[in-house]
């Protein structure tokens, strides 16, 4: 059925867009923070430091960079 093809074809067009979309509203798309290995696992940070600074780590530069997004919008607590 051509109507389903076309169908199919634009869904898959318009998740593409959503996806490219978001990617690019990431935290870790906008501001670019460092990457780097920390011990056994990848850091990407944004700041000065640890310390003062947002990081995300994971066993990947992606999954490190997820976390960085996760990070950026936890509320800062006292300690």
């Amino acid at each position: 059925n051509e109507s389903a093809g076309i169908y199919e074809a634009n869904s898959i067009r318009l998740g593409a867009e959503q996806f490219d979309s978001e990617f690019r509203c990431r935290p870790s798309t906008l501001y670019k923070p460092k990457l780097f290995p920390e011990g056994n696992m990848w850091c990407a940070m944004f700041g000065e430091n640890l310390q003062e600074g947002v990081c995300g780590f994971g066993e990947t530069p992606d999954k490190a960079m997820l976390d960085f997004d996760a990070s950026w919008y936890k509320v800062l607590t006292n300690k």
